[in-house]
C-alpha cells in the first residue's frame, strides 16, 4: 500500500474511532431567573412544581423583604422576572424603566385593578391589613376601623410592628391616597400615642401580645392569622384573638398585593411568560389559598377553611370575603416617599 493510501486509511480509522467515543451534546437546559423579596415559603413549592411540570429550571434569588428597589438601583439584577411583596414597588420599577409589557393574555383574566394598564405587572395574591383584637377586652360591636387604633380611648392599648416596615409604609401610602397626607400624619401620631409597648417583632408577635393582654388591639395581615391557626404550637394565640376587617362601611380594608413583572432586559422571555401563566394558573392559585392563606388573585379560587373563618361574626363578612379597598398601585406608589417620612418621624 502506498504511503498516501496508508495515510488516508489511518485518518479514516481515527474519524470512526473519535466519532464512536465523543458524547452527544445535550441541548442547553431552559431556565428563567427570578429576583424576589418574598420568602421561599411562599414561592419555592410553586417553583418546584413548575420545574417538574415544564422542565424549565427556576433560578431564584431571595432578597430581604422590601429590598428589591435597592437591588434594581444597583444595576445588578440580571433577572427575567421580579416578584415582590408589594405591587406598588413594581409600579415604581415600571416608571424607572426596569420593566416591559408582559405578552400573555393570562393576566387579562384577572379582575380590574389587578393588572397594570400597560401590562407591565400583575397581582398574584393579596392580603388584608386587619385589626387583631382581644375579644375579652374589646367588644367587636364598638369597632369601626383604622381610626380606633388612633382614638385616645385606646391609649396604652395598641401594638404594632416597627413603623417603618414595608407593610406599614404601603398601608400609610394607601391612606394618603384615600384620605390625604394630613389625615395620615394625625393617624400615625395617634397610634404612636396609644402604644402599649415599643414597636417590635412581626405581625404574629402583635397577635401574641394581644393574646397575652399586653395590648388589646394590633395591626395584622390576614395570612399571618392563618399561619397561627395552622401551627399547633401557635394556635392558642389565634384562639385567644379575633380579626376585624376595618372600614367596611367606607372604601374597605386596605390591601397589600404580591405581584410579578417582566424585567426590561429579560433574556428568557418565553420561559418567563410560562412561569407567569403558571403563577396565575389553578395549581399555584390553589396553593396560595390553601397553604399560605392569602387571597388568590383569581376570585374563582376557593379559600381555605381557615381563611373562610377570618372575621367570622362581623357583619358583612361572608366566609372570609370582605370589602377591600383595591387601590391603583401606581397611585399608591406616588405616596410611598411621604409615607416613609411620616413613619420614620414617628419612630424617633
Amino acid at each position: 500500500m502506498s504511503i498516501l493510501r496508508k495515510a488516508v486509511a489511518l485518518i479514516g480509522c481515527l474519524t470512526v474511532s473519535i466519532g464512536a467515543v465523543l458524547p452527544v451534546t445535550a441541548a442547553p437546559k431552559k431556565t428563567v431567573t427570578v429576583i424576589t423579596d418574598r420568602s421561599d415559603f411562599h414561592l419555592k413549592p410553586i417553583f418546584e412544581a413548575f420545574e417538574e411540570s415544564t422542565g424549565i429550571d427556576v433560578q431564584a434569588v431571595f432578597l430581604n423583604e422590601g429590598s428589591l428597589p435597592a437591588r434594581l438601583a444597583s444595576n445588578a439584577d440580571n433577572a427575567d422576572l421580579y416578584i415582590t411583596t408589594d405591587l406598588s414597588q413594581l409600579a415604581t420599577a415600571k416608571d424607572q424603566g426596569y420593566t416591559q409589557p408582559i405578552r400573555t393574555g393570562k393576566i387579562r383574566t384577572l379582575p380590574r385593578g389587578f393588572v397594570d394598564g400597560g401590562g407591565h405587572y400583575a397581582a398574584i395574591s393579596f392580603r388584608g391589613r386587619t385589626i387583631v383584637y382581644n375579644p375579652k377586652k374589646v367588644d367587636v360591636k364598638t369597632l369601626r376601623g383604622y381610626d380606633d387604633l388612633a382614638d385616645p380611648e385606646y391609649k396604652g392599648r395598641v401594638c404594632i410592628r416597627p413603623f417603618t416596615h414595608v407593610y406599614n409604609v404601603t398601608m400609610v401610602s394607601e391612606m394618603i391616597a384615600d384620605r390625604g397626607e394630613d389625615y395620615a400624619r394625625r393617624w400615625v401620631n395617634g397610634v404612636k400615642n396609644n402604644l402599649a409597648v415599643k414597636p417590635n417583632g412581626n405581625d404574629r408577635n402583635q397577635a401574641k401580645l394581644v393574646s397575652q393582654g399586653v395590648c388589646d388591639l394590633g395591626l395584622m395581615n390576614t395570612y399571618y392569622y392563618g399561619l397561627l391557626m395552622s401551627n399547633k404550637a401557635q394556635r392558642p394565640i389565634a384562639n385567644a384573638t379575633e380579626l376585624f376587617f376595618p372600614n367596611q362601611s367606607e372604601k374597605g380594608t386596605y390591601t397589600l398585593y404580591s405581584g410579578v413583572a417582566m424585567a426590561k432586559n429579560a433574556k428568557h422571555t418565553k420561559e418567563a411568560i410560562q412561569l407567569i401563566d403558571y403563577l396565575l394558573g389553578n395549581v399555584s392559585q390553589n396553593y396560595i389559598a390553601q397553604s399560605t392563606f392569602e387571597y388568590p388573585a383569581n376570585p374563582k379560587i376557593k379559600l381555605s377553611v381557615i381563611a373562610e373563618g377570618f372575621g367570622e361574626g362581623q357583619p358583612g363578612i361572608e366566609k372570609g370575603r370582605a370589602k377591600f379597598a383595591h387601590m391603583n398601585p401606581a397611585t399608591v406608589a406616588k405616596h410611598r416617599e411621604t409615607a416613609a417620612k411620616i413613619l420614620a418621624e414617628a419612630s424617633k
